[in-house]
């Protein structure tokens, strides 16, 4: 409970310093960002803290993370000193403090979601808390932390590549180290906190996207009901964090023995795909949860399977691997709170348009995003160049020149900028992405798609058919332009034809729903006047994007070191559940409150219980099998189990964390991934000369220095020529070497080659069958 609290008092400092600026910055949301002044916090100090450390001018510590946060707290009182009542209000402004007052239900409905979430998530973690090797990225994460924490300098060491940087999108690692030093936790306890945070964060963000879209739809038809703006915010929180997709329905049938053997060979889910035994009450395959995050397949030519990634929020906190992809979940929902926030507000359009301050803000969290996970900027750029293109149109009124100049100008400076205020991160960063690529045989089966995504669509053609009803009507009387339903339809009718000839029916049916969509999108812009509806324009929007991102894999897809379209599904499907959620919250407010057929209503109310229930099966069922039953003791410690497990390593690191304290390079065994190898660099974060070589090939593109090294590695380990020895400790600056059961297994080592390494070294450690050597003069 006290590490619980002291990562919440952190938290919430930053939070509390960055609240004037959110204030300011979100003036025309009701809930006014007040759910975003923790992630824009962490993000904007963050910055600060990571250029002035990268530029030498702060050191990697907690004076430096204090300092951050001074020019934070600095930055927002400046901002929104009239919000604070420091300088005299604006016309129709508000100060902090009477929104505060006025908002009270509000207020505490946010804080004690975010309580709730940090609080239960943790203690969720504390019964499967294991920063395990094996199933997961999290000794890899766990190394990026402990690296960060040990490099006096930005940037941080890279822990599995001695010498040189991190060439990842550590961003959402560096802010995480920050909260450590603050909060003064050890990162074994941090490290589930911080998965802890994540979730607190994502449910009180999509809480607040949910509940701004309902209320500023309340407030334009005249009567606010706080009360069912909540319910839906809660409800956005339940679909996008809560709610998994049907694969554990399905589990659940397959369990009982429902379907005959055609039905699940047809379905063609892994470890589904056989007749159904029967007779269990609750599905009992060991680790059947995984298979949701592995639903699509595909296949080669030559019909071989190829595995496909398509994790879903809930999953992924579950699972428990922080990395980038749900590092940057609840900042991916800030940035889809300022695409809101442009849409609605006069003087945020206009910020942008004239590259007043507000942009700075923008592309700085824009281009944060790159930083923390690089496939999410391209897709919130378009989405906030998407958003800002809809904002001029109503200023202009027309699709001019001048439209096009604005639209093309600030897209093109947001962008730019965004990548001008992180070149130190791209000065350094390597990447397997090889460029885009054609999907020439993969195709995304129509029951898996709605496998993974069916309660989202069964409510995205719900609400296109509701805002749509008036289409035929308008098109009869001339309110609907030809010219757009004209090009809508031309570009409708050749995706619909690709998709025929090349038998992709899935990319077919998504065209027929995006053109709908866009078409109904259309219509209520042409619309728009002074008080457009904007909630509504905005839903339609995040709903085509994250159709759209689903649609564009079907065809396209980015070249790595996998040669399949596997990374590309995983990344675009998360964004686009995010999206979906968001936009089915507000669908079903739409449908349920803006439509007079109550025939319609009472169907899709039916249809969207089934569906919804269906996807909680998942969490319900899984959330207890993945911690085992919470049979265990519980302990947000994520490396007790190795003192079980490798008590002998585990009792090294120990010592290696009290007593190294001076930058230094450890050499250990380097092997494969998701593997113990490189377990003294992860619990240390002292550099090695290699760790999983696997993952240094993904995130530099290249295997040259890690295939330099292992000759080196394994000469240093069996050689008994000594001057070859000290030659290669001397050219990587090794400073210690480590001996433990590992090394002798993998090296075949003899006792002569380790006693070789006293001669010419100290020996500083040893106990249980492991030494510790040290380089003389290091």
């Amino acid at each position: 409970m006290g590490a619980v609290l002291a990562w919440w008092l952190a938290v919430q400092v930053v939070g509390l310093l960055a609240l004037p600026l959110t204030f300011h910055v979100f003036k025309g949301l009701p809930e006014r960002g007040y759910a975003f002044a923790r992630p824009l916090g962490l993000m904007l100090a963050g910055y600060v803290f990571w250029l002035l450390g990268s530029l030498g001018f702060l050191r990697n510590s907690l004076g430096g993370v204090l300092f951050a946060l001074v020019v934070l707290a600095v930055v927002s009182v400046y901002v929104g000193r009239r919000e604070l009542g420091l300088a005299p209000l604006e016309p129709g402004q508000e100060t902090l403090w009477a929104f505060l007052r006025r908002q009270k239900k509000l207020v505490l409905l946010v804080e004690g979601l975010f309580l709730a979430g940090l609080a239960g998530w943790a203690l969720y973690r504390a019964y499967s808390p294991d920063i395990a090797t094996a199933g997961g990225e999290k000794f890899m994460e766990y190394a990026f932390i402990n690296a960060i924490l040990r490099s006096p300098r930005l940037p941080p060491a890279d822990p599995w590549l001695s010498g040189f940087a991190i060439s990842y999108y550590y961003f959402g690692y560096l802010i995480l180290s920050m909260l450590i030093r603050l909060s003064g936790l050890p990162s074994n306890i941090a490290f589930n906190l911080g998965l802890a945070l994540l979730f607190a964060l994502t449910i009180t963000g999509a809480f607040s996207l949910a509940y701004n879209l309902v209320a500023l739809a309340q407030r334009r038809a005249g009567r606010e009901a706080f009360g069912q703006a909540a319910g839906y915010g809660l409800l956005g929180s339940l679909l996008l964090a809560i709610m998994g997709n049907l694969e554990g329905f399905f589990e659940l049938l397959h369990a009982w023995g429902v379907g005959g053997a055609g039905f699940w060979k047809w379905l063609d889910i892994r470890d589904l795909a056989t007749l159904p035994p029967g007779g269990a009450a609750v599905p009992n395959r060991y680790l059947w949860w995984w298979r949701a995050s592995r639903v699509l397949q595909d296949y080669d030519p030559f019909g071989n399977p190829i595995e496909i990634i398509d994790e879903f929020p809930f999953f992924s906190f579950m699972l428990g691997d922080i990395h980038p992809h749900v590092l940057a979940l609840p900042f991916g929902l800030m940035l889809l709170a300022l695409a809101l926030n442009l849409l609605v507000s006069e003087k945020v359009y206009e910020g942008l348009r004239r590259w007043g301050p507000l942009m700075l803000l923008y592309a700085l969290c824009l281009g944060g995003m790159a930083f923390m996970n690089t496939w999410d900027f391209p897709v919130y750029g378009v989405l906030m160049v998407l958003a800002f293109a809809l904002r001029s149109y109503v200023h202009h009124r027309a699709l001019n020149r001048e439209w096009l100049q604005e639209v093309l100008g600030t897209g093109i400076m947001l962008a730019a900028a965004g990548v001008i205020l992180y070149i130190p991160f791209y000065i350094g960063f390597q990447s397997q992405a090889g460029g885009p690529a054609f999907s020439l045989w993969a195709k995304t089966r129509i029951a898996h798609y709605l496998v993974m995504f069916g309660p989202f669509v069964f409510i995205a053609i719900a609400f296109v058919l509701a805002v749509g009803a008036g289409l035929p009507a308008a098109w009869r009387t001339g309110r609907l332009s030809r010219s757009a339903v004209y090009i809508i339809g031309a570009l409708a009718l050749l995706l619909a034809v690709l998709s025929i000839i090349t038998g992709r029916w899935l990319a077919l049916c998504l065209t027929l729903l995006v053109a709908a969509a866009a078409l109904v999108l259309w219509r209520r812009l042409e619309e728009a006047g002074e008080e457009a509806d904007w909630p509504t324009l905005y839903a339609l929007l995040i709903l085509l994007v994250g159709l759209g991102l689903t649609f564009v894999v079907e065809y396209v897809y980015l070249r790595d070191t996998f040669g399949t379209r596997m990374n590309t599904i995983f990344k675009f499907y998360f964004q686009a559940w995010s999206m979906l959620a968001i936009a089915g919250a507000y669908g079903v407010y739409y449908v349920l409150n803006r439509t007079r057929r109550l025939a319609f209503q009472n169907a899709f109310l039916v249809g969207l219980i089934a569906l919804v229930t269906a996807g909680m099966v998942y969490p319900v069922l899984a959330a207890p099998n993945r911690a085992e039953g919470f049979q265990r003791k519980p302990t947000l410690d994520g490396i007790a189990y190795a003192a079980q497990y490798w008590p002998a390593d585990y009792a090294a690191a120990q010592w290696l964390n009290a007593h190294v304290r001076e930058p230094a390079v450890i050499l250990e065994a380097h092997g494969g991934s998701y593997t113990p190898y490189g377990r003294i660099s992860a619990m240390t974060g002292i550099p090695t000369l290699l760790g999983w070589g696997g993952h240094e090939l993904q995130w530099r593109g290249s295997y040259d220095e890690p295939g330099r090294r292992e000759p080196d590695i394994e000469a240093i380990y069996r050689s008994m020529d000594r001057e070859q020895v000290n030659a290669l400790l001397e050219k990587y600056d090794i400073t210690y070497v480590y001996v433990g059961q590992l090394e002798r297994e993998k090296f075949q080592l003899s006792q002569p080659m380790i006693d070789k390494f006293g001669l010419f070294m100290d020996l500083v450690y040893d106990q249980d069958g492991v030494r510790i050597y040290q380089r003389r003069g290091k």
